[in-house]
């Protein structure tokens, strides 16, 4: 193809045709071969796939819900649903380095292929003493929750892996939460009126502009008391609590 173009026209009989003319046309020849020769290659998408998959307990098939999964060359986690399940989008197709992460249980670590026809099944191990520990201390949350007089929503671990943040994740159990112009700029309605909430993060006084900073993927467990008080425990916290080397103090309403 190139060389055609090249090519220029010979002379016929009965017409003339002047060097510069045939000069000029080789020219123009060059310059067109010379354009097509540079012209980029057109780009070719590189289509993004989902990566799809399921956390269980190893030996039991048990779904793990709120089990953290992170693509550490990515940057990029999801939380699992109550059902285990997890999707993360918008990846390029290939081998990725994953991370799952799930209180009570061994830390998982490997590779993963990421195609359109991929998914995955990741196991997790338990571990023994911190799910032991775990159960005892979440028994211990659920029957002081129980000996309350006011009532108490609880934002567990699989509420916390759908929402956007924590005020999200506050409102999907049904507290409303509304705009107020004391010291939070964050209220929770309660008796017809905005009412500053007393915050607490792994059992220590806070505030709610706190609160707001952290991941929702942060935490293990929220608690909203008679509309006015909440308090959060992180997933550290927790385990160092399933270990003996945390403490849950007393819930004092006023």
């Amino acid at each position: 193809m190139a060389r055609s173009i090249l090519r220029s026209r010979p002379n016929l009989p009965g017409r003339e045709v002047s060097n510069v003319k045939v000069k000029h046309l080789h020219l123009a020849s060059l310059v067109l071969a010379a354009s097509v020769l540079i012209q980029p290659a057109p780009a070719v998408a590189q289509s993004k796939v989902e990566l799809r998959g399921k956390v269980t307990e190893m030996g039991t098939s048990r779904p793990l819900a709120g089990a953290e999964v992170v693509l550490r060359d990515l940057d990029r986690y999801v939380l699992t649903s109550e059902n285990g399940d997890f999707v993360m989008g918008g990846l390029a197709p290939g081998r990725h380095r994953v991370e799952v992460t799930q209180l009570g249980y061994r830390r998982y670590e490997g590779a993963v292929m990421v195609s359109a026809e991929e998914r995955v099944l990741l196991e997790l191990w338990p571990d023994p003493v911190v799910l032991e520990g775990l159960t005892a201390q979440v028994d211990r949350l659920r029957a002081r929750r129980n000996a309350m007089a006011a009532t108490v929503r609880v934002v567990d671990r699989s509420r916390l892996a759908s929402a956007i943040d924590v005020e999200g994740a506050i409102r999907g159990a049904g507290e409303h939460l509304v705009p107020c112009g004391t010291f939070s700029d964050t209220c929770i309605w309660r008796r017809g009126r905005p009412v500053a909430p007393i915050v607490y993060i792994d059992e220590r006084p806070a505030f709610m502009e706190e609160l707001r900073t952290y991941p929702p993927e942060t935490f293990q467990l929220i608690e909203v008391i008679g509309h006015r008080m909440i308090r959060a425990y992180t997933v550290n916290f927790m385990e160092r609590l399933a270990l003996g080397k945390a403490s849950l103090f007393p819930v004092l309403m006023f």
